[in-house]
């Protein structure tokens, strides 16, 4: 999953981004950075789950980047893993079909 993040500051702005309280197996990479000024290029923040074997969980996570020098950006992401969950369900298919 990816995430596009928009610059919209009038200069260069580091961000630092996670999750607020998700399991240990989902991550953001990058998770420091910095965005590019407003009208410059996007930063993607790319989202992976990897659980272990067994593993199931179905909730919403609360993804934040925060910005020291503006207002912290926050995104909702609903994720669904375990047993009956094929891999194309959530991940548009990069994996081999799993159903």
């Amino acid at each position: 999953l990816t995430v596009a993040e928009l610059p919209d500051s009038m200069g260069y702005e580091d961000y630092y981004a996670g999750f607020e309280d998700a399991p240990e197996w989902v991550t953001v990479e990058p998770a420091i950075g910095k965005l590019d000024r407003r009208g410059g290029a996007e930063t993607t923040l790319t989202v992976t789950a990897c659980p272990p074997p067994g593993t199931s969980f179905s909730g919403e996570l609360g993804l934040v980047c925060v910005l020291p020098d503006d207002i912290d950006k926050a995104f909702k992401v609903t994720l669904t893993v375990g047993d009956g969950v094929a891999t194309s369900d959530f991940d548009a298919g990069s994996d081999a079909d799993m159903g």
